[in-house]
């Protein structure tokens, strides 16, 4: 299996992950640390899925991050009409979206970093 075979597993095993525990009945948890802990959550998840798609090869300037947030935006809707433990939060879309710029922004970082590491080798490597 070649590596970018793995990276897609991982992201749609990730999306997958997420979307049945966004839509899994919500547990009896005690409060959190402190009141934006959910919304960290969401974000952290949305960078990280952003990542992972970015690694699996999905490099579209806009395809990826508006696929992520059709899927926040939809996962959102679903708890709000097919659950009864959990509510639709338009500011849980709005951490989604802050996650995905995040995790665009590190993917760049990244990617620049790696682009000035191999340039800087190659001039030294003459």
């Amino acid at each position: 299996m070649t590596r970018r075979r793995l990276w897609r597993a991982a992201f749609w095993l990730a999306v997958l992950a997420g979307i049945t525990a966004s839509l899994w009945p919500g547990p009896q948890l005690p409060d959190p640390w402190f009141p934006a802990a959910d919304k960290l959550q969401h974000a952290l998840a949305y960078a990280v899925l952003f990542l992972l798609g970015r690694q699996a090869g999905y490099r579209s300037n806009w395809g990826l991050p508006l696929a992520l947030l059709a899927l926040g935006v939809t996962i959102e809707l679903a708890q709000g009409a097919f659950t009864e433990t959990r509510s639709a939060e338009w500011l849980d879309g709005l951490a989604d979206a802050v996650g995905i710029a995040v995790g665009r922004w590190l993917a760049l970082w990244v990617e620049r970093q790696r682009a000035d590491s191999t340039g800087v080798e190659q001039v030294n490597g003459r």
